[in-house]
């Protein structure tokens, strides 16, 4: 309600110090990256394809970094001063933390956009992310959706990050520009000094730069997303979200938050019953 402070991100200094900490898990990631976007597009030139049980295994190791992104939720942070981040990311932590999924319906999202992808009746083939956190999470969420690209799986990708600041460390639509920033100057902005991480981020910046140039990636904020109440109400508050939501074929939710109000806090089987009423 604000005249002047509106826009203001109270929150932005935490955001970047967080990004910066997680230097590693960063320079990882784009590494493997770079490896998997180099192989798939040498596989789709060549007369020597991927299979679609290696396509599938990527696809779900491309969740799994967009997933675990969440372990550097600032708010969880916060609660334990002086957490090594480090030890939060990478792949050795994505495994471990594998036993936690309570439902994993993964071989199935990536059925529906493999069988779409090897149509020919569709021309556009969308993905919408419905964002959480920034720093590495919203990094780990560019891996996946530009691999999604890369890989054919999908044609462009919507991402909705919150309009305003909301909780600590919920992706604004400023932070994209910021992540894509701190590559492009991470040797600056990482402290880097060593010429081939540097480079693996610069691959990416511009791979991703891309992207966004050729409207492959969409951000598309709306202040549904940090209104009151559940989301059974988006049919009637926001019914414009709705239906242009109905557009994607698949639509992934980050974060506990917008778990919460999908199942309206309260247990599955009463949700369930409801949303399909």
């Amino acid at each position: 309600m604000s005249k002047h402070w509106k826009k203001y991100d109270l929150f932005a200094i935490k955001k970047i110090e967080s990004f910066t900490s997680s230097r590693a898990a960063v320079v990882e990631l784009a590494i493997r990256y770079n490896a998997i976007i180099d192989q798939t597009s040498a596989s789709s030139s060549s007369s020597v394809s991927l299979s679609e049980e290696d396509q599938r295994l990527l696809f779900k190791e491309m969740l799994d970094v967009s997933l675990w992104g969440n372990k550097t939720d600032l708010s969880l942070l916060a609660m334990s001063p002086g957490a090594d981040v480090s030890l939060l990311q990478g792949a050795a932590a994505r495994k471990k933390s594998e036993k936690n999924i309570v439902v994993n319906d993964s071989d199935q999202a990536f059925q529906i956009l493999h069988s779409l992808s090897s149509s020919s009746i569709m021309t556009e083939r969308r993905v919408d992310i419905i964002l959480d956190n920034s720093g590495f999470e919203v990094f780990a969420d560019l891996v996946l959706a530009a691999y999604l690209i890369h890989s054919n799986l999908a044609t462009v990708i919507v991402f909705h990050p919150k309009s305003i600041p909301w909780f600590v460390s919920d992706v604004l639509p400023t932070d994209f520009a910021t992540v894509l920033q701190a590559l492009l100057n991470s040797d600056e902005f990482f402290s880097l000094n060593d010429s081939k991480h540097s480079e693996a981020l610069k691959k990416l910046s511009a791979d991703w730069m891309g992207l966004y140039q050729d409207g492959k990636f969409v951000l598309r904020p709306s202040i549904c997303w940090t209104g009151a109440g559940s989301y059974w109400r988006l049919p009637f508050e926001y019914p414009s979200v709705v239906e242009d939501l109905k557009e994607s074929e698949l639509v992934i939710f980050k974060g506990d938050l917008n778990y919460r109000k999908l199942v309206a806090d309260v247990s599955l089987s009463h949700s369930w019953s409801y949303y399909s009423e």
